[in-house]
């Protein structure tokens, strides 16, 4: 409602989004709905085309995106209308980039990348620890050698220029981001342990864990995960998703900021699956992705409202899945916290939801990551 792009207190984009939605469709709760399904299904399309260009065939295109779609985690990112889920889009889409420099050497991927950190400064602080991520996988890969050529610094011109609305707006207003940060981790944080934030890792994927794991394994492999190597193995990724993790750890993060980075490793998963499955008859593909699936239909209440509340903290209580509704502050409630939330709104507003006010709603628990 007053939108001011340059002195916002918060990176912008959710707000942007939502002014758009507002002046083109209104309160329309189809068009909100759509402006996190449409970057949630892009998230899926490009985990198959990561797939793809490591090597994998049409099994693994399809693996990669079938770990995606049972996961929890990503379906309900793609229901809620939240900066999580542009920040999941744009973290896969420099991952992608990475993935093609790796492999073609392509300089055009470098603007690539620039353009996803800068679209994810745009969206969520937390940017900076990919950032990081992937300095150190440019660092411990031949890409360092792109350094001496212009791409890599006009990639971090684009990021900066594209980033910057961020920036100022911290400036503006003396740094807010420092107080929310504080009271974030004197609030939440401090109540996640470093085994809280790994399990967590696993209850957010479900059936899709396999492939993350076995993803990462064949990232540090001796060769690509399809044991096809172009200039090294994918190794760089590794390091990028490792390095990423032991900044969350240290730092503090819930579990769900590393969550961008698993379809990298489902795709990883994926193209060496389909590797051992070419070995052996078509029905261990068929089994395979028939364990996956009904895994994911059995945790498909826990990523998609379709249950009513009160089925739904049945289920959740017949499932043992207290995690998945412990809130913020530590305490217990009997459906997740963005579902109560949802039910929230509607019994106070009723009707169609303006998308301005979510995003007020999304902001006003104070966590920058």
């Amino acid at each position: 409602e007053h939108l001011d792009l340059w002195r916002m207190q918060f990176p912008p984009l959710i707000a942007v989004v939502a002014a758009f939605l507002h002046g083109v469709s209104g309160a329309a709760l189809l068009a909100t709905r759509l402006a996190a399904a449409l970057p949630g299904a892009s998230y899926l399309v490009v985990a198959a085309l990561i797939a793809r260009d490591m090597g994998g065939g049409r099994r693994a295109q399809l693996f990669a995106a079938l770990g995606v779609l049972v996961a929890p985690v990503f379906l309900r990112a793609g229901i809620l209308f939240q900066p999580v889920v542009y920040e999941q889009l744009w973290w896969l889409v420099a991952c992608w980039a990475l993935v093609r420099l790796l492999r073609d050497a392509q300089p055009g991927w470098w603007m690539v990348l620039g353009l996803a950190l800068g679209l994810g400064a745009l969206t969520k602080f937390s940017i900076a620890f990919l950032a990081i991520g992937a300095v150190a996988a440019v660092l411990t890969s031949p890409l360092r050698g792109d350094l001496r050529t212009r791409w890599p610094w006009l990639a971090l011109l684009l990021a900066v220029l594209v980033g910057l609305p961020s920036l100022t707006g911290q400036v503006a207003w003396q740094w807010p981001f420092f107080e929310q940060a504080r009271v974030l981790r004197t609030t939440q944080l401090a109540r996640v342990s470093p085994l809280d934030f790994v399990s967590g890792q696993f209850l957010m994927l479900g059936t899709a864990a396999p492939l993350a794991l076995l993803g990462l394994a064949a990232l540090f492999s001796g060769g690509a995960p399809g044991g096809w190597r172009v200039r090294e193995p994918w190794r760089a990724l590794g390091v990028l998703f490792l390095a990423t993790a032991t900044l969350f750890l240290l730092l503090g993060g819930k579990p769900y900021y590393l969550a961008p980075l698993h379809g990298m490793l489902i795709a990883a998963g994926a193209v060496r699956l389909e590797r051992w499955l070419a070995h052996g008859s078509p029905s261990r593909a068929a089994l395979a992705a028939a364990l996956i699936t009904l895994g994911g239909l059995a945790l498909l209440p826990v990523g998609v409202p379709i249950l009513s509340p009160a089925d739904m903290a049945a289920y959740g209580q017949a499932l043992g899945i207290s995690k998945a509704t412990e809130t913020n502050q530590g305490t217990q409630l009997d459906l997740p916290q963005d579902y109560a939330d949802m039910r929230l709104i509607t019994e106070r507003g009723g009707g169609a939801i303006d998308p301005r006010r979510v995003s007020r709603l999304e902001h006003g628990e104070a966590d920058p990551g």
